[in-house]
Parts: C-alpha cells; structure tokens; sequence
C-alpha cells in the first residue's frame, strides 16, 4: 500500500464505450483503484462498455440532443456530483463542448487547485476552450497533463503554461490472446471512420500499391460516420475481395498480432496508442509523422516505418518495403517489443502516483 498519497480520485470522461481517452480513463481507473485510491468516475452519458474500477456516476445525457436551459441544469448536475464527491483530484479527459456550457463548468463546478486537465490531442481546443478566460483557469489548475512532448512544447511555449507534466498513455490488456482464424495474409488500420483518420486515402493508397497484387487484404476495424462512403469507395475500385471494413470488436489485439503490419494514415493524433500497443504484441508500424505521437515512438526502419507527413506517395512506397524487404520487415518485428519499454504499464503508473502523491 502506498503510504501518504490521497485517498480520492475522481475522473470525468463523456463516455466508456469508445475513443482513445475514453479508454485511457478507463484503464487509468483500474490502475489507481489497484493502488488503493478511492476511484469514482463521472460518465456524462450513458455508453459504458469498457471494464473500469470504482464508483461509477453516470449522468446518463446526450449533451447534443438537449436545449439550452437543460444544459444550464445538466452543469449543476455536475457541480452537485463533483461537491458529493468531494475528491482529493479531479482527473477531466472530457472533450469540450461549447464555450457558455464550458466556461458555467470552470466558473461554478470545477475546484481548479485540485483539477487535473487530460490533453489527449495534438488540436489543444478540443481539451481546453480557445481565449485568455480559459487561460486564466487552466493556469490554476493543479497540472495539465500531456500525452506527448511535442503537446508539451506546445502548450508551455505557446500557451505559457508552467503546471505542465508528461504522462504518457499505457495499454492494459491480456497477452494470452484467442487465435483469429484468417485464411489469407492482412495489413491492418485502426479507429474512428472518419476524416481526420483519413481512411480514404488510405484504401487508395493501398489500390496503388503492390499490397493487391500480392493477394494481400487490407482490414479496417472501427465505426463511424464515414462507413458509407468507404464502402462506396471500396465499391468503385473493385476491392471488395481485399478491402475489409470490420466494424467494433473486442478481439482486436488478436487482429493487429495476426497482421503483417499496421497502417496509420491520421491527419493528426494526440498520442495514437495503437501504435504501442501494434509493438506490444511484436508487429511493425507504419505511419505518417503527423502531430502528435508517431516520432516519439517510431524508430524508423528499427521498429517500423515513420512517412513524411501526409505524403501518400510515400506510404505507398513504404508499404511496398515492408512486404518486399525481407531484411528491414524481420528487423522491425524483432525490435517491435524491446522499443517501447518507456511506455509501459509500470513506469507510467509510477508517474502518476508521483503526480498525486
């Protein structure tokens, strides 16, 4: 048991049912109930899915589908459930919503010495509303914490915060994995369907490369409003043998191991965690440099391949080498699992309990 640490923990996430820090708050909650906080989760709507620790609050709303005076109530929902809680930290991974909803949150529900505010995303706005009011609180809170060192750089020297801390994000999840049953060869790509991951171009990428000719399918896991529009495309390439859109399942570290390599296409990301965990499970990467994330855990050509940013010329070649080099392929999957000791479960819970200690 850890000696002289705060008893309380309380976390704040719009859902536990998908999206990278939705999980991270899931993960982070079972971590910190293990070592032996008091963990209550305030879920602002009612999508629960992942496995967590602790009390859980579920507000149980749709913040987009109610009116303007029912938000003002929903805010003293929050204010009442923070106050009942009365924790020793309040560890927020919401994204924002608008800024009168936001700034009713900062002015009269959030205790700002004991906020923790989660910046899970290279675009800092969808953590932290844009205008010095903002500012003025997130300067008052305990520490903001980033997922990357570049969303580090960016928001001391940028925003001039100086209550700035680095946590990476781990990964929680059972190395005894159920075989998947797979008949041909696959490269992999996964998240949300939509524009930012840029699956699209990637499906077109993949057209041009060698990859088809090889017989070698490419399998998108995820949901999302683009569907329609990837299955149309896919549609009018003719790609429907080899391109595969998989939807949600819980079996999808089994997939990335099975896979030749896994593919990441983003516009941007904030620490994609995918990418560790496609290592953990000992296959290479390929990804764009975008902001943030892929350079810090990409060692180029040692543990996969890290692309100029947004050139598809390139990740097409890039493809093509992980299927025709036999001697960089067996490389990166050898280094896949000893590259990525810092992000592990341990260290990064250590820096946690150091934070809140």
């Amino acid at each position: 048991m850890i000696q002289n640490i705060p008893k309380k923990i309380c976390l704040l996430t719009d859902v536990l049912s998908h999206g990278g820090a939705e999980k991270v708050c899931a993960n982070l909650s079972i971590a910190l109930a293990n070592a032996g906080y008091e963990v209550s989760i305030i879920c602002l709507q009612d999508k629960v899915k992942y496995a967590y620790a602790g009390k859980l609050i579920n507000l149980g709303e749709n913040l987009s589908q109610i009116k303007i005076l029912q938000r003002l109530q929903w805010v003293f929902r929050i204010r009442k459930a923070i106050k009942n809680i009365d924790a020793d930290y309040y560890i927020d991974f919401r994204y924002r919503r608008g800024i009168a909803f936001e700034g009713l949150l900062h002015l009269i529900a959030f205790p700002m010495r004991r906020m923790i505010f989660s910046m899970q995303h290279a675009r800092i706005e969808y953590h932290k509303p844009n205008g010095k009011f903002f500012d003025y609180f997130y300067n008052k809170a305990f520490s903001i914490v980033a997922v990357s060192s570049e969303i580090q750089t960016v928001l001391e020297q940028d925003y001039g915060f100086k209550n700035v801390d680095l946590i990476y994000n781990f990964s929680d999840f059972s190395k005894n994995l159920e075989s998947v049953e797979a008949t041909e060869k696959y490269v992999i790509s996964v998240g949300r369907l939509n524009p930012i991951k840029q699956l699209d171009k990637l499906i077109l990428a993949y057209s041009k490369s060698n990859l088809p000719q090889r017989n070698i399918h490419l399998y998108i896991f995820g949901e999302g409003e683009q569907k329609q529009v990837l299955e149309d495309l896919i549609m009018e390439l003719k790609l429907t043998d080899l391109v595969k859109l998989k939807g949600f399942t819980d079996r999808i570290h089994s997939y990335i191991k099975a896979s030749e390599f896994l593919i990441l296409a983003s516009k941007n990301e904030g620490f994609p965690m995918v990418l560790v965990e496609s290592l953990q499970l000992g296959t290479p990467i390929i990804s764009f440099d975008c902001k943030t994330g892929p350079s810090e855990i990409i060692q180029d050509e040692e543990n996969g391949l890290l692309i100029e940013d947004q050139n598809f010329e390139a990740l097409i070649v890039g493809m093509n080498r992980l299927i025709t080099d036999e001697e960089l392929y067996k490389q990166c999957k050898a280094n896949a699992q000893t590259s990525i000791t810092k992000f592990s479960k341990e260290k990064v819970i250590e820096q946690w309990l150091n934070l809140l200690d």
